[in-house]
């Protein structure tokens, strides 16, 4: 996994985060993107697919598990073990209609959710003391994960998905959706196996925790 000890992330009611993965293994420790306060305690939003193969993104107020803002379930007929994904989620907590799934160019209907909470209160993303991309303190991410983009900011994926090439039906590198937003996010990452823990955005370089990248698989580079 990858880790930062210093993302610099601002409060928000907004997030955008994309990402490209395969899943080989159904467990709860399947963690996609991990925000904790410091290493080893409770977190204060995460992304995972669990044992049901499930995709959750569950996000809290201040302090370790404080009130819940968001909870928000992707049901698992759409994610399937050893198949590759281009997923992208941005929500706008301070409005309801501002939250879109859209998984390889194909956005989601909000039938194939469940919605637990969701709740217009700023989004607690400044107290992280340690942010995570296919980690959560011991446990690694069962599968691969690269292309990786994080900001505090919604984008209106349904009109303009900037991570995915509907002429070709491929994803866009982080990079290029970065140039082309015109934007400086938190998170820009292509995980290059010559240089894995570079940070294009504006958060820094991330530490590689553990083994390492092998090869490229399609559209990007893995952990």
């Amino acid at each position: 996994g990858l880790s930062n000890t210093n993302i610099g992330a601002s409060d928000s009611k907004e997030f955008i985060f994309s990402c490209v993965f395969k899943y080989t293994t159904a467990s709860n420790s399947n963690y996609l993107f991990s925000m904790q306060p410091v290493y080893g305690t409770n977190d204060l939003f995460y992304i995972n697919l669990d044992n049901n193969g499930d995709l959750n993104v569950i996000g809290y107020t201040v302090g370790s598990y404080g009130s819940p803002i968001l909870n928000v379930k992707l049901l698992n007929n759409y994610l399937k073990l050893g198949r590759e994904y281009s997923i992208q989620i941005s929500f706008d907590t301070s409005n309801t209609s501002n939250r879109k799934f859209t998984l390889n160019g194909v956005n989601i209907p909000d039938t194939n959710w469940t919605i637990s909470t969701y709740t217009d209160i700023v989004q607690n993303f400044s107290n992280s003391t340690y942010t995570s991309i296919g980690k959560r303190y011991t446990n690694e991410f069962f599968g691969s994960i690269g292309e990786l983009y994080f900001d505090t900011n919604y984008i209106d994926l349904a009109t303009n998905n900037p991570f995915w090439n509907s002429d070709t039906n491929k994803p866009i590198p982080v990079r290029t959706a970065m140039a082309n937003l015109g934007s400086n996010p938190l998170i820009c990452m292509p995980i290059d196996a010559s240089n894995p823990t570079k940070n294009y955005g504006s958060g820094g370089d991330f530490t590689l925790n553990g083994g390492g990248l092998v090869g490229a698989r399609g559209a990007s580079e893995y952990i």
